[in-house]
């Protein structure tokens, strides 16, 4: 996440949007999922001034064009292989994504194995479950989505809804 506060000073924003993003764990891949998503909403999301909106939407729009959604962040798995992971494979891909120690301390105290995770998934209790911050969750939904494109993930038709924020009036 610090590369991703480091870039906004880089751009030339303030330091205090890097370090939102920061608090919220959104790192690279988070924010261009949510800018591809939504990036009017995201700006307004974070209270984006003219000027530091203009600067973000310039800089994001060369990552925007080359990123590409489709692509797995981790090797490709069906879902009957999934179901029959440990808690200790489930761990080591949750870690692949970036998730935090201590959510993967969570699952394996709670011994979530890939089919009680894909349960939880389903009945939409991860993110509670795992307490995970803004930019792991997009991470995690959008890669569930990916290899398991039919189950109830990432719905979200606002960032707002996506972080729990109300817009600036």
């Amino acid at each position: 996440m610090e590369t991703t506060t480091q870039w906004f000073c880089d751009i030339g924003l303030d330091t205090k949007y890097g370090y939102v993003f920061q608090r919220e764990g959104i790192n690279g891949q988070a924010l261009l999922l949510l800018a591809g998503k939504d990036l009017d909403q995201l700006v307004l999301v974070f209270q984006l001034k003219k000027g530091p909106k203009t600067i973000l939407v310039k800089s994001l729009e060369p990552h925007l064009e080359a990123f590409d959604e489709s692509k797995h962040q981790t090797a490709s798995t069906s879902e009957k292989a999934f179901l029959a992971w440990t808690v200790e494979e489930l761990c080591n891909w949750l870690s692949e994504l970036g998730i935090s120690e201590e959510c993967l301390a969570l699952v394996k105290a709670a011994e979530v194995n890939g089919e009680a995770f894909l349960l939880l998934q389903k009945q939409g209790k991860i993110r509670e479950f795992l307490n995970l911050k803004v930019g792991s969750w997009v991470v995690l939904e959008h890669e569930l989505f990916l290899h398991f494109g039919k189950m109830k993930t990432l719905k979200v038709t606002r960032v707002e809804e996506c972080l729990q924020l109300k817009p600036a009036s």
